[in-house]
C-alpha cells in the first residue's frame, strides 16, 4: 500500500486528494470484485 501511496504523490497527489478518496476494506474489495449483474427470476 505504501508503494501506491509514493506513486500518488511523486506523481502529484496532495492530502486534499487523499481526503476525497474512499478508502475500501480489503475484505469488502473482495465482495466488490465478485459482484455480478442482478438477475430477474421473477
Amino acid at each position: 500500500m505504501i508503494q501506491l501511496a509514493a506513486v500518488a504523490i511523486k506523481m502529484g497527489a496532495t492530502k486534499e486528494d487523499f481526503d476525497r478518496t474512499v478508502a475500501v476494506h480489503p475484505t469488502m474489495a473482495e465482495e466488490i470484485v465478485l459482484m455480478k449483474q442482478p438477475v430477474r427470476s421473477h
